[in-house]
């Protein structure tokens, strides 16, 4: 990257500092930096464009519709500052369409090795054990339960932050983009999957039952 890139890279990340300050849902600035993290590991081996990575990872979630609704439709807080510091319509363009595909929900797979490198770093801050903190921080802040009953049997609400682990976390090792990514993310599903053996164990008042017979 050029001198004039980085003081561009080291502006932005002031103002997503700004912008996530007060934000404890796991989606803070601190889970910003470890994408931007992961990005940068993940495009050593891939030979993206370094500049739209690393600019795409800083601003991935500065329009999430869980936390700037009022922004999420046209991108308003990532425009503003891409256009703050000068950065070309160009290249404003293309990290526009990575942040819009990047997400789970949006259900998308980028078309370019940028795209598919930031949504690989975005998803492995969500598994392994910082996904699993994150999980929980997001659960506690949305009123949801930490566990319910059924959630391992297949029986539960779906609710729950042990839930989201069997409708979201696990299944991301299968929908990586990026051989590092793969790989990576491989370690962290392991992880996770003993974790859930754990709180299984644990957590299980069968026995319980006993006392009824």
């Amino acid at each position: 990257m050029t001198k004039a890139e980085i003081e561009i890279i080291k502006n932005v990340e002031n103002d997503i500092r700004e912008l996530f300050s007060g934000e404890f849902s796991g989606h803070d600035v601190l889970h910003t930096l470890r994408v931007v993290k992961n990005a940068r590991m993940l495009n050593a081996d891939n030979a993206g464009d370094d500049f739209i990575v690393t600019l795409s990872a800083l601003l991935h979630d500065a329009d999430d519709r869980k936390l700037f609704p009022e922004t999420a439709e046209n991108n308003g807080n990532a425009r503003k500052i891409l256009e703050k510091y000068c950065v070309s319509k160009e290249n404003t363009d293309r990290i526009i369409d990575i942040i819009n595909s990047v997400s789970f929900s949006s259900g998308k797979i980028p078309c370019s090795i940028e795209g598919k490198i930031v949504q690989d770093a975005d998803r492995l801050d969500a598994i392994g054990a910082v996904g699993i903190a994150r999980c929980f921080s997001f659960g506690g802040n949305h009123s949801r339960p930490v566990y319910e009953e059924g959630d391992f049997s297949g029986e539960g609400s779906g609710d729950s932050s042990i839930a989201h682990f069997y409708n979201k976390l696990l299944k991301l090792e299968g929908l990586m983009n990026t051989a590092k990514g793969r790989e990576e993310a491989e370690k962290r599903t392991a992880f996770l999957k003993n974790y859930l053996e754990h709180f299984k164990e644990e957590t299980d008042i069968t026995s319980l039952l006993d006392l009824y017979i």
